[in-house]
């Protein structure tokens, strides 16, 4: 290995466990199977900014490396180094090229609906009736994570391309699976919601009472906001 300048062509190659998911008797299917690609030359109108043209001020998608998306900022689309941005879709599955390899791989929730990311992002979709909450969990377990890293181009940074990812082979979860993982993941959202709900309330109480969150305050902090 230490002759070689690329350490990934000596490390083991992609789609190990196939054989032992097989002897275990669980089906293998390919991500192509699972999830349907969105061609950001196919989208309609309506979810492609053109930045040169486009007036109003877009927010970004964001997607954290523990696999939750939040709101980035908010620009005016002229303003970016980007020709084009696509708007996301509650459910869309949002993959970070450049990072997915770490855990940077989201599904859209319904607050989110219409935030834009750049090329630099692949979207894909649930078909077959499939939960985008259990696919988003098998690509972002340590195994599937792997296998992008080695299926991945780039020293350094690895960057996942779909020609690539679409080949990617996972297990086929049982019914019996299935339902219990999507049953828990539905439940964590809800008690993160709550648990976001009730910081608020409490942010608010406080500030309330003591008037913590004057205009006055609000403009000193504009005043001295770092660049972006």
């Amino acid at each position: 290995m230490g002759n070689r300048m690329d350490v990934k062509s000596c490390l083991p190659k992609p789609a190990r466990m196939v054989k032992k998911w097989k002897q275990e008797g669980v089906a293998v299917a390919t991500l192509g199977d699972y999830v349907e690609y969105v061609d950001f030359d196919q989208m309609p109108d309506e979810d492609v900014v053109i930045t040169d043209t486009a007036g109003g001020i877009v927010t970004f998608l964001r997607v954290k490396y523990n696999g939750f998306p939040e709101e980035g900022d908010e620009v005016s689309p002229s303003d970016t180094n980007y020709p084009k941005l696509f708007r996301v879709h509650t459910g869309d599955i949002v993959l970070s090229n450049i990072n997915a390899v770490h855990g940077a791989i989201a599904v859209i929730p319904e607050e989110f609906d219409g935030l834009v990311v750049s090329h630099e992002f692949t979207i894909c979709r649930a078909k077959n009736g499939r939960d985008p909450r259990l696919i988003w969990s098998l690509l972002r377990s340590p195994q599937m994570r792997a296998d992008l890293l080695l299926m991945a181009s780039g020293i350094g940074r690895h960057r996942v391309q779909w020609e690539n990812v679409v080949q990617l082979m996972l297990p086929v979860p049982a019914t019996e699976t299935t339902a219990d993982v999507v049953q828990k993941i539905a439940q964590a959202e809800e008690q993160e919601r709550v648990a976001a709900r009730l910081r608020q309330e409490a942010q608010s109480l406080l500030e309330s009472a003591f008037h913590l969150n004057t205009t006055t305050a609000q403009n000193i902090l504009a005043a001295f906001k770092p660049p972006k």
